[in-house]
């Protein structure tokens, strides 16, 4: 019975860790999506707003670039670069860590 209650706190422990590591994996990879969406469509909505294509968009976009709305999407898809930039970055130092070293 003893032996019994000690497995059982045991897989309870190694539940609750993997609870918090499921957590925290969760909100990273999920800020990093968020990042994906928001980068993708503002791109999209920035070239069909402020750059419309053709001499009309060309005229026009001496007047909306300037705009707050314009400048806000040239933020987040210049921001949401460098975010998602960063992700690989830290996604690839893990990564490395991770790896067996190698000494001669």
């Amino acid at each position: 019975m003893k032996n019994e209650c000690s497995v059982i706190l045991y897989i309870m422990l190694l539940l609750d860790k993997l609870q918090n590591i499921l957590r925290i994996v969760s909100q990273s990879v999920g800020i990093y999506i968020i990042w994906v969406v928001v980068h993708y469509i503002s791109a999209h909505i920035y070239t069909k707003i402020c750059a419309p294509s053709g001499l009309s968009g060309f005229i026009l976009s001496f007047i909306l670039a300037p705009s707050p709305y314009c400048y806000t999407l040239r933020w987040i898809i210049f921001t949401g670069g460098n975010y998602i930039t960063t992700m690989w970055v830290i996604l690839g130092m893990w990564i490395i860590n991770k790896l067996p070293i190698i000494r001669e």
